[in-house]
């Protein structure tokens, strides 16, 4: 679901990274390149498949339509489609955040000489952030 809202939301950062998490929690490559695509997920497992277009409904809607929303709690029951529904909401936010500050996808690369330091332009928000020494 991680991985499903990055690209929903083209969040470079969190694509890059969610892809890897995805891989090494269980999910199949073939999973995780349904997830990937820009179009509608097909062809992996059904519950994926419904996860995933409640993921779009709220990265696309900000809400959830009414079949989506049923098919959930049939699925899950209401508890836990109430929780699945606050996490995509949650990487929603996590995403546009990450977007809004420009965190860049290639964390590979050393800043400033310091092969220990993540590669973080200067000239972004999350930048001037985090080298920042005051408390928002």
């Amino acid at each position: 679901m991680i991985v499903r809202t990055a690209v929903r939301l083209n969040c470079a950062y969190a694509v890059h990274a969610s892809t890897r998490i995805a891989l090494n929690n269980g999910l199949s490559q073939t999973e995780v390149e349904a997830l990937i695509t820009h179009g509608p997920v097909t062809g992996i497992d059904p519950e994926i498949v419904l996860i995933a277009r409640i993921a779009d409904d709220i990265a696309d809607r900000a809400t959830l339509a009414e079949n989506l929303l049923e098919a959930a709690i049939d699925r899950w029951v209401s508890d836990n489609s109430r929780k699945l529904i606050l996490m995509l909401s949650w990487f929603n936010l996590v995403n546009r955040y990450e977007n809004a500050c420009r965190v860049p996808a290639d964390l590979t690369r050393s800043w400033r000489g310091h092969p220990d330091q993540p590669r973080k332009p200067a000239g972004t928000l999350y930048g001037r952030i985090k080298r920042s020494r005051s408390v928002l």
